[in-house]
């Protein structure tokens, strides 16, 4: 959107979002493309979670980790951080946190058929 755009009043709500965006340390932005009607620009979200930072004390924008695009099915992962208790042979308490990756609930369905033929009731 257009500076011009971003500075009219009826879009106060959408100029100070974009304006919060770009304050964000951990929001990356792409250079803005296109022509003066039509600019577009991208913002990349970089984890500010400990799920996938290798180190949670560095600069978000050089400490992150990738899903590699080929690592998600079609049907989407869901990634977990979870703290775990178990005894050990003498009794003693033991804790950890765990990370895992499961396939995700899928696309959904809505029920949309095509070239279904149905009898009908006599």
């Amino acid at each position: 959107m257009t500076e011009s755009r971003l500075s009219d009043p009826r879009n106060v709500g959408y100029s100070e979002f974009i304006a919060r965006l770009r304050g964000n340390s951990f929001v990356e932005t792409t250079p803005i493309q296109g022509g003066a009607d039509n600019q577009l620009q991208g913002f990349m979200f970089h984890p500010c979670g400990s799920l996938l930072r290798l180190d949670p004390g560095a600069a978000v924008a050089s400490d992150y980790l990738r899903v590699e695009e080929e690592e998600v099915p079609r049907d989407g992962i869901e990634l977990k951080r979870s703290f775990n208790y178990a005894r050990d042979a003498q009794g003693r308490g033991l804790l950890w946190i765990g990370r895992s990756k499961v396939t995700g609930c899928g696309e959904g369905s809505s029920g949309l058929k095509f070239d279904v033929v149905s009898r009908g009731k006599v």
